[in-house]
């Protein structure tokens, strides 16, 4: 109950997994990547998944710049205007306000306050989603073969779990990410 649908066939796809919690975010953002080429979507599904994880980058990083934001503030200082301020300025800086954003929808966002500092996890875990949907490009079937020989992994870590699937850190790779989405939207 309250999980997103692709999380849940991410879980049913890994045969319950005993994988971490940062392995199984890859399949779930793997899934989504790979199934463009399988089902041979349109540029605009293409464009608008590859837009999807742009805004993974950003609104990630933003949240995890107002999560160290708000770590920082002494006790006495955390009330809710404050909160909502940090928000404000740190998504405003990030660009949100180009969007149809609304500052008070941080409290829509359950891991400030269920899994604080989780919100990373999204990030590396794109980056490795990334890589397998490059490899599905290169080569079509290779990056859904590494998808479907990990299932079985019961790797807890994201860094073990890239090493036995033979991908890359995510981190030193923002080029490389910078240039597919360069090629997709200019």
């Amino acid at each position: 109950e309250g999980l997103s649908e692709t999380t849940l066939v991410g879980y049913y796809a890994a045969g319950g997994s005993v994988a971490g919690i940062d392995v199984l975010e890859i399949f779930s953002q793997a899934m989504e990547l790979l199934s463009l080429d399988c089902v041979g979507a349109e540029e605009r599904f293409v464009e608008m998944k590859l837009a999807d994880c742009l805004c993974t980058y950003v609104e990630q990083a933003a949240y995890a710049a107002f999560e160290l934001a708000l770590y920082d503030l002494p006790q006495e200082e955390i009330t809710g205007e404050n909160i909502l301020a940090i928000y404000e300025e740190i998504c405003t800086e990030y660009g949100f306000a180009a969007m149809d954003w609304d500052s008070r929808d941080l409290v829509t966002v359950p891991h400030f306050y269920e899994y604080p500092m989780y919100v990373i996890s999204y990030v590396v875990s794109n980056d490795a989603a990334m890589q397998l949907y490059q490899m599905e490009l290169q080569t079509p079937g290779s990056g859904a073969a590494v998808y479907l020989d990990q299932l079985a992994t019961d790797e807890q870590t994201l860094l073990s779990f890239l090493a036995s699937a033979g991908l890359r850190t995510p981190f030193g790779r923002t080029e490389e990410v910078r240039a597919i989405m360069e090629a997709h939207f200019g």
